[in-house]
Parts: C-alpha cells; structure tokens; sequence
C-alpha cells in the first residue's frame, strides 16, 4: 500500500467528501444548456445564457485574433520560404548567389539621395536628432534615404520576381467569426448607402494611425465603388485632451453638410487640433461661423461620442483604428491587401 503523501492530504481536503448535500446542489439542467446556473447562491443565480452574452465579444475578439495570427504567421513564413527559394534559383539562372543578384536588382538600381530629397526628410529627422543644423545632419540623412529607397526597390523586385515565376499562395484564408455592430441614423457615411459591405471605423482625431490608414479608405471607395461603405464611430481613448472636442466639432460641421469635410481636416492636421483651429477650418470649408461656434458651445453632441465609445467597448475595442467589415474585425491601420481579402470574400457571399 502507497503511504499517503503531504500532496494527496492537500488533494482529499481541496475535493472533499461528496454528501447528500452536493448532491443536492447540483444543477438538474445539463452543463451547457442555456438556463443551466453556473453560479448559484441563496436567492440567486447566473445562468449559462448569462456568462455567454457577456463575454461573447471577448471570445469573438480572442478567436479572431487567434485564427488571424495563425494565417498571418504561417503566410509570412511561406513568403519567406518561396522568395529565398525563387532568389536562388533566380541567382543559379544567371551564374551568381543572392548577394549578387541583389546587388545587380537593387543596389544598382538605386539613384543617390539629392540635396532636393535630404532637404526634404530634414524636418522630421531633424525632431529625432535634436535640431541639429542641416549640413550636420546631411550624412544620416544620406543613410536614411538609401535604406528607404533599398527597402522600396527590393519590394519592388520580389514582386517583379514573383510575377515571372508566376508565384502562388494556397493558404486559406480563415472564416472568422462575427460581430453584431448596431449603426444608428446619425452615424456618418461614406460611399453607397446601400452598399452591400459596410466598414464600421472606431477612431479618434489625435490617433497618429488613425490618419494614416485614411489614404487607404479613400483607396477602398476608389477600388470599390458603390459596393463599400464607410461609417465612422467616436472612439476617444482618453477623457482629457484633444479627441472628444474634436468628435464633438465634427458632428456640428455635419448639421451643416461637412462632416467629411472637417473630418479630413483633422485627420490630416492632428497636431493642431483645438476649438481656435476647428473655427479656422470652418471658415475654409465654408461653415457658418456662428453656427458653428454656438454648436460647439452647447455640448449637445458630447452623449453621442460617449455613446459611440460605449458601444465600442462592449465590442471590445482597446485600440484605435479597429473596424469591423459586415462584423468581422479587423485591427489597426493595415494595408489596401488585408482589407481587400475579407471584403472580396464578403462580395462572393
């Protein structure tokens, strides 16, 4: 016989004798079951149906994120695989390795950096390297734009050499689980009303992403046409700041049809958001300024972002940009490519 261990003593006291009294506890309905309680006590109980729709979105966000980063995983290592394999193929063809086929492919055909393009990248390095004079900066500036422009160029090419070899991916794309996002009749639109796939936006005005995928919107409206629609939703990620007089400045410009318009303004602008600036690019987009400035007054817009941010967050939103295309998410600002992958799939359904 087996001498009892300190570990079974901790065991038999953590599970405990079973009595008459578990027995009774236990729920009649099977586990699973939409009224079955998974929590009980004396006047109460929560109920599978309960637990499930709330964290619904939570396991909706967990499994997307999951089945997306397994594509994506496994679609970068097979880009991986395939160009090191057409490159050395591609090398072997024309009696030379990799470095040497690079080198013929990008290094050579990439131009020197001019005065005109240093000049040009100045300002935003100059912030990163303490506002040192121009002449002092020239070398890494230099450096900077032969990586950029190596960067580009070998891009460039692993695309030409995947068009000559007729390069193929047999990776599926996953089916991912959906999301219900409720529109309301003041939320903005972009594109066909009646467009068979709507993009739902959650943003804010000084999110530096946020700007930046807006170029790519503008891209998908282009591509697309009256198939895709685009809906904005307020989703300031703080109280203080810039974000919620912004949402706010962008509604009153909408009673006066330019939503869209201010909207531009700020995304390209975020930097200079403020009440003072909102009036200036008012008067640029044609507002009446007093209008303006007394719709911005009252506030009457400020439970309408709120709303929005409120939606956001039962959704499960932590991070902006996030849409969702006819309910499936899709996280930050990702290339015209991701996008275009689930609303082509969306089109054939």
């Amino acid at each position: 016989m087996r001498p009892v261990t300190l570990t079974m003593l901790f065991l038999l006291a953590a599970c405990g004798p079973a009595t008459e009294k578990h027995a009774e506890a236990a729920p009649a309905d099977p586990v699973g079951a939409p009224d079955a309680p998974v929590a009980q006590w004396k006047g109460g109980q929560l109920t599978q149906a309960e637990l499930d729709a709330e964290v619904h979105n939570q396991l909706v966000k967990l499994e997307t994120e999951y089945l997306m980063g397994t594509y994506e995983a496994k679609s970068r290592a097979l880009d991986a695989l395939a160009v090191e394999k057409m490159l050395e193929a591609e090398a072997k063809s024309r009696d030379t390795d990799i470095d040497g086929l690079l080198k013929i492919e990008v290094e050579d055909k990439i131009s020197a950096p001019t005065e005109a393009e240093m000049r040009e990248l100045y300002p935003a390095m100059a912030r990163r390297m303490g506002e040192v004079p121009f002449d002092t900066a020239k070398p890494y500036l230099e450096q900077e734009l032969i990586y950029r422009k190596s960067v580009e160029r070998y891009g460039a090419y692993i695309g030409e050499l995947k068009a000559k070899t007729g390069f193929e991916s047999f990776i599926d794309y996953p089916e991912l689980p959906r999301m219900k996002v409720e529109l309301a009749d003041h939320d903005p639109i972009r594109g066909n009303a009646e467009a068979p796939v709507t993009i739902v936006q959650f943003a804010e005005y000084a999110c530096h992403y946020c700007g930046v995928v807006e170029p790519t919107l503008d891209a998908l409206l282009d591509k697309y046409g009256d198939k895709v629609r685009i809906v904005f939703k307020d989703y300031p990620l703080r109280e203080t700041g810039p974000s919620i007089g912004a949402a706010v400045a962008a509604h009153c410009a909408g009673e006066q049809g330019k939503y869209w318009e201010l909207n531009d303004k700020m995304l390209h602008n975020q930097r200079a958001l403020g009440d003072a600036q909102y009036k200036a690019w008012g008067a640029e987009i044609g507002l009446d300024g007093d209008k303006f400035s007394a719709c911005l007054a009252s506030g009457k817009y400020e439970p309408l972002v709120k709303a929005d941010s409120e939606q956001g967050q039962k959704l499960g939103v932590n991070s902006t940009p996030t849409f969702f295309i006819n309910g499936l998410l899709v996280s930050g600002a990702q290339p015209i490519e991701e996008f275009s992958k689930v609303i082509d799939r969306e089109l054939k359904n």
